[in-house]
């Protein structure tokens, strides 16, 4: 019977602290799990702590993760989208379109970049939006009064 004092959990800081034996048992021939990628990775990524943490089951590797801690995780934009950030508060407005001929025009005020599900977006606060296209083309926020069609 397999009880908790049969695992014990390594944690290493570098690919270069763990047993070459180890690591390739765990990876197997996939070519983005060897040492040689993960050493890549340490160079690239040199100002961010990993983690490889090895669970051994009676001293015998039988699985590992890698996690990364990424103070500052930089935000790739072109040099055009870079020159279009404005401060947090700036009023704004964005239109969106679809191929699917779906569009919509947002008015507001830019909050900043923020992360929203583990990716960083630009946030804005919605003042009035409205829909352009055909069935019902018009404002969609703040919600309008309905009032009744009196002439056909």
């Amino acid at each position: 019977m397999i009880t908790p004092a049969d695992f014990r959990v390594r944690i290493h800081h570098s690919i270069s602290e763990m047993q070459l034996w180890e690591w390739e048992h765990l990876s197997g021939e996939l070519p983005f799990q060897s040492i040689r990628w993960y050493c890549l990775g340490e160079k690239v990524m040199a100002d961010c702590r990993f983690f490889y943490i090895t669970l051994l089951q009676n001293e015998k590797p039988v699985g590992r993760g890698t996690f990364l801690l990424i103070r500052d995780e930089p935000l790739p934009l072109p040099p055009l989208v870079r020159s279009l950030l404005r401060p947090a508060g700036t009023p704004l407005a964005v239109f969106g379109m679809a191929l699917t001929m779906e569009d919509v025009l947002v008015r507001g005020v830019y909050q900043g970049i923020r992360r929203l599900g583990g990716v960083r977006v630009g946030m804005v606060e919605a003042e009035w939006v409205y829909n352009p296209m055909p069935t019902v083309p018009g404002q969609i926020y703040p919600p309008l009064e309905l009032k009744p069609i009196v002439e056909f």
